[in-house]
């Protein structure tokens, strides 16, 4: 798999996620449309004409509605220093990024235990984790804000997925997924290095 590959895969997951939600609201607009006219059996041209152009609008709003929102936070994902998924400002999907490094697992964080940074919420599994990163961030964030490490030597941005981790030299790396990070791991070292060099300027 080469990077073009991976960015193509990334555009057309979003893709089929649009077309999908589409899908689903006018499915259920047209469910709407046929309970109502169920309740009313006797319709005359007139009520099917204006109940079918409602439903027009109502999908075209739906379409632009659903399109400006995945363009508006297509772009702010671009700019951000720290990934969070659609719709969320939790760092590392909500996982606690002190515990790969003490209790080398991945662990899902707790709201009670939140902490602002970077524009983005983290969370942790407990207060001495949280205090463990308060104390020193640098050190626990994953590198390149959590992005793939892969995509990142490339001079890309993809998401990191907190289950796909790797702790080199006391630093955290987190990839696409595991193929990507079989690929990223026969070559690390070089990876890095050139992850380094794009950091952050590919941000931009």
């Amino acid at each position: 798999m080469d990077f073009l590959t991976l960015s193509t895969r990334i555009s057309d997951c979003r893709i089929i996620q649009l077309i999908e939600l589409i899908s689903q609201k006018i499915k259920k607009i047209e469910r709407k449309r046929r309970k109502r006219l169920s309740i009313c059996p006797i319709v005359t041209i007139k009520n099917l004409r204006e109940s079918n152009m409602n439903m027009i609008i109502k999908n075209f709003t739906a379409f632009t509605l659903i399109s400006c929102l995945l363009l508006f936070t297509t772009s702010a994902h671009a700019e951000s220093e720290i990934y969070t998924e659609y719709f969320s400002d939790l760092a590392v999907s909500g996982y606690d990024t002190v515990a790969y490094f003490e209790q080398g697992k991945p662990v899902k964080g707790d709201s009670d235990y939140s902490f602002e940074y970077k524009k983005a919420t983290w969370q942790f599994s407990s207060q001495a984790h949280l205090a463990l990163f308060k104390a020193n961030p640098e050190k626990y964030a994953p590198q390149y804000g959590g992005y793939c490490a892969w995509a990142a030597a490339d001079g890309r941005t993809a998401s990191g997925d907190p289950l796909q981790w790797t702790i080199i030299n006391n630093k955290l790396y987190l990839n696409y997924n595991a193929a990507v990070k079989a690929d990223w791991l026969k070559d690390a070292e070089k990876f890095i290095i050139e992850a380094d060099n794009n950091w952050p300027a590919l941000l931009k």
